[in-house]
Parts: structure tokens; C-alpha cells; sequence
């Protein structure tokens, strides 16, 4: 049977980022830079890329505010990012694998 771990130590939240033209491997390796970054994911669609961050959890009301400061503060102004749509994770069950 598959085990499932439910993190309790962090916040998550997916951001979804739109590039400027010819901007995206700059803004990739901007973003990877970010010690919150554990995901980023080039996607085809609406969406440029998919940013995975985990933000040290506390409180939840100020873990949110913290990931969004991060977001709105550092993220959403990194040069070559157009625009961003945050999602953040109530719950989450990970499967346990190794990759």
C-alpha cells in the first residue's frame, strides 16, 4: 500500500505565472533562487509557468500573509513576469516515492 505524509511544518501555495516574451528561462532561473522554491514547472496553456513555494507554517492567518507578502512583494516583481494567480493548499496528501 502507498503511504500518503500530510506536511505540517510548511504553506503552500501554487503560483501560476505569465512571462513577458522571451523572458521565460530568465524568470525560471530567477525564480529558482528563491529559498521558498521547491517546484517550478515550464506548462503549456494559459499559464506559463507553475511555481510550487512552501512557506514555514505558523499561525495560519499569518502564514498566509507571509506567503503572500513574498508573492506580491518579491515575486510578482522579479523583471520578465507579466502577471501571477496564487492558489493556496488548505490540506495536502503527498504520496511518499522516490523520483
Amino acid at each position: 500500500m502507498t503511504e500518503f505524509i500530510e506536511p505540517k511544518k510548511t504553506q503552500r501555495f501554487f503560483v501560476l505565472v505569465d512571462t513577458e516574451g522571451g523572458k521565460h528561462e530568465e524568470v525560471v532561473e530567477k525564480l529558482k533562487k528563491f529559498p521558498e522554491t521547491t517546484e517550478v514547472h515550464s506548462i503549456f496553456g494559459r499559464h506559463d509557468i507553475l511555481l510550487v513555494l512552501d512557506v514555514e507554517r505558523h499561525f495560519l492567518q499569518e502564514s498566509l500573509e507571509n506567503g503572500m507578502r513574498l508573492i506580491g512583494g518579491k515575486i510578482a516583481t522579479v523583471p520578465g513576469i507579466k502577471d501571477t494567480d496564487t492558489l493556496t493548499v488548505g490540506n495536502s496528501l503527498i504520496r511518499k516515492r522516490d523520483l
